[in-house]
């Protein structure tokens, strides 16, 4: 089987002036995405699990991101601001 071509990273400019990076995740990513998702889960009713229900710790956030950047048929794109993940889309 083929490997996944790489997603090129993207820069787009924000009404506020920052920049935006959107980039392929990996698994040096996990504990910034974990991060992301506890402080995503506390601020919206629109998750499937709320604050505390997350339950991947670093080390299988880290094979999941490993996995994902791997496989055919899927991608994990994060968005970056200043150094920090301020979104995640997973894509299968």
């Amino acid at each position: 089987m083929t490997p996944p071509a790489p997603f090129d990273p993207r820069t787009h400019r924000l009404t506020d002036g920052r920049d935006l990076l959107v980039r392929e995740a990996g698994p040096d990513d996990a504990r910034a995405v974990l991060d992301h998702v506890a402080a995503a889960c506390g601020e919206s009713d629109n998750l499937t699990f709320g604050p505390g229900e997350f339950e991947l710790g670093e080390a299988e956030e880290r094979e999941f991101l490993r996995a994902s950047r791997a496989a055919a048929g899927q991608l994990y794109l994060l968005g970056v601001v200043d150094g920090a993940v301020v979104a995640t889309l997973s894509f299968a």
